[in-house]
């Protein structure tokens, strides 16, 4: 039986053929669409390789997002960043796809996947580690909430009998990852967004202390004053937050506790690149529940995050610039076009990492925004400069002109 008559006797839901390999450098080539975020943490039953098309077990999940990919491992988890150029009518582009002028650095790491880069002439990957330091090296890895359908793969790597029945499921618990202590990625779906986060699940007789997060891979990493990590890649920075933190109580109803990252790297030891996490005073009989979420944003074009403030409802915004012309704004946004060139932008995420609006701020030149704050009434300010005539000043402002060259 040939590939084609197995797909058509097949009874369950088949998707397309998905091309899954790994990547170091750029490559050129037509390949089909991946499997979007809806399809959350899939099993790897052999069907992901590496750069020499050999099996790559140390995934054993994997999650394809919107512009970020995530590796689920024994003891840690990795984050997949990467910058895309579109294909090129120049032979010369064709033949030789850095020739579009982008060089790929040292900390490029291994990727597992090949299939969300239809049409493009170069990719380029960067890869961070994150490692759960003295973790346990044995915890218990299960997945539950299962989809109905699964995933049949033909790919390179594969034999001609393909890797089918590819299950994905909406959670991935590692259990006992430190003493009393569980950790749990889950798709979070809420409102449709399609992202996922992960949760630390802290039982009586765990030590918060114990948790510590290792980061191998960034450009830089940094701690904010609102207890953040900001990771620096070669294609924009992931901002790594706990806006939510709880306890709960005999009836099952959360109270919110303070939490932050911290810094718990010796001086000079690591570099800065490991982090733990503090909290404020919780009743150690009772379960803590410690809720990080990360997201990469943006578009097709090149977005920055400069600046991020968290409110009193633990809110985040932020500010950057961005040189794409969709994928930023929300519908009834103040400003729901791109003005040109280069548009500061405002995020604003929940508590829960789901996304509330955005806008595009800024006129037909270059606009850019440093700095934001928010007040306790949900009120956003931010500071920036533009070299814009208009689009920037409102009526009845201290000043309304532009001066000329860069204006704040």
């Amino acid at each position: 039986m040939n590939k084609e008559q197995n797909t058509i006797m097949n009874k369950k839901i088949l998707l397309p053929i998905f091309l899954i390999a790994s990547l170091q450098n750029s490559f050129a080539s037509n390949i089909t669409k991946p499997v979007s975020s809806q399809f959350g943490f899939i099993e790897n039953k052999g069907q992901i390789i590496d750069q020499n098309n050999q099996l790559n077990p140390s995934v054993l999940y994997l999650y394809n997002g919107n512009g970020l990919h995530v590796q689920l491992k024994q003891v840690g988890f990795s984050y997949e960043v990467w910058k895309q150029k579109p294909l090129s009518n120049s032979p010369q582009n064709r033949e030789n796809p850095t020739a579009l002028g982008d060089k790929v650095g040292p900390s490029i790491g291994k990727s597992p996947l090949r299939g969300d880069f239809e049409g493009l002439d170069s990719v380029f990957i960067h890869r961070i580690d994150i490692s759960f330091l003295n973790a346990n090296q044995h915890a218990k890895i299960t997945s539950s909430d299962v989809a109905p359908d699964y995933i049949n793969y033909y790919t390179t790597g594969t034999s001609e009998a393909g890797v089918t029945n590819v299950h994905h499921y909406k959670k991935v618990l590692y259990q006992n990852i430190y003493n009393n202590i569980d950790v749990e990625f889950v798709l979070n779906d809420e409102n449709n967004c399609g992202g996922f986060k992960y949760n630390f699940i802290v039982y009586p007789g765990g030590n918060v202390n114990d948790i510590q997060l290792k980061f191998d891979g960034a450009n830089a990493t940094s701690l904010t004053n609102d207890g953040h990590i900001t990771i620096e890649t070669a294609y924009g920075n992931i901002d790594e937050s706990l806006p939510l933190t709880y306890q709960l109580d005999a009836n099952n109803n959360q109270q919110t506790i303070t939490a932050s990252f911290i810094n718990s790297s010796p001086l000079g030891s690591l570099g800065g690149a490991t982090y733990g996490i503090a909290v404020g005073k919780y009743d150690a009989t009772k379960t803590l529940v410690i809720d990080p979420w990360a997201t990469y944003y943006g578009d097709s074009g090149f977005e920055r995050g400069y600046a991020i403030a968290v409110d009193s409802s633990r809110n985040s915004v932020i500010t950057g610039e961005t040189t794409s012309t969709s994928g930023i704004a929300t519908t009834g946004a103040y400003q729901t076009s791109y003005g040109g060139n280069t548009d500061a932008f405002i995020a604003k995420f929940n508590a829960a990492g789901v996304h509330q609006w955005a806008t595009y701020y800024g006129g037909s030149g270059h606009d850019y925004g440093y700095a934001i704050a928010a007040d306790g009434s949900g009120n956003i300010v931010i500071t920036g400069y533009t070299s814009s005539t208009s689009g920037i000043a409102t009526t009845g402002a201290y000043q309304t002109s532009f001066g000329g060259t860069d204006d704040a």
